[in-house]
């Protein structure tokens, strides 16, 4: 089942991800009001952080200003495809390979699907240009998997956006990433706040690195408000 709301800023559709007949999780597919073609644009998937929301609807109310980035997008051509984590957010079936394909998958199958005016998916769903993986805070652990898979979308994969969520000491592992696909671009960006010592160290980490295709920086901006800073303006 697909729920579909409609605003000024584009059209969300909260939907459930299928994996081999087996449901494995919910997730949310939006398109801003000014992309006709959900497959013509780039796809961001975006892993937000812990929480203890019910669902992912009640995610984006209980902080709507941080994390709700649908007001954001509205004048962008991307394609915002968000999954829901669950209590603390472990993204466990969406970080696989099989999962992130499906996750996809199934959110450019339900844009297309319920365009307006409605039109047919074609059996084998068109990729997009590009793929965009994003995380936030908790999520960060989900990234450096669902980046490290073998889903059939890693090649479409252009740049990864880690923002103040590298809390695992997963510097070194992006360092090895950013080396073996020199021709992705990497932006970190990392707190000077208290709470966000350990992603900071892990962006100073790879800041010493030098990698050509990392965008690395430390500034004094609140943990919440990465997402809304720098979401809109990376796109």
């Amino acid at each position: 089942m697909v729920t579909t709301t409609t605003d000024a800023n584009g059209t969300t559709h909260f939907f459930r991800v299928y994996r081999g007949g087996s449901a494995i999780g919910d997730a949310m597919a939006f398109l801003p009001s000014g992309v006709a073609l959900a497959e013509t644009v780039p796809t961001l998937v975006y892993f937000h952080g812990h929480n203890h929301s019910a669902n992912l609807g009640a995610y984006l109310r209980s902080n709507p200003t941080n994390r709700d980035l649908r007001p954001l997008l509205g004048g962008k051509r991307v394609a915002l495809v968000q999954p829901w984590g669950g209590h603390q957010s472990s993204f466990l079936q969406f970080q696989t390979s099989t999962g992130l394909t499906a996750l996809i998958e199934s959110g450019l199958r339900v844009l297309i699907e319920n365009a307006n005016p409605t039109r047919p998916c074609p059996v084998q769903v068109p990729n997009p240009p590009a793929v965009i993986l994003a995380a936030h805070s908790g999520g960060g652990f989900a990234l450096l998997a669902a980046a490290k898979s073998s889903s059939v979308y890693l090649p479409l994969v252009e740049q990864v956006w880690a923002l103040d969520c590298m809390y695992w000491g997963e510097g070194r592992q992006w360092i090895d990433w950013g080396r073996a696909n020199a021709g992705k671009r990497l932006r970190v960006r990392a707190s000077t706040h208290q709470w966000s010592r350990k992603p900071r160290a892990e962006a100073e980490k790879i800041r010493a690195a030098a990698l050509q295709n990392a965008d690395v920086d430390v500034v004094n901006l609140a943990h919440d408000a990465f997402p809304r800073t720098f979401i809109p303006a990376f796109l």
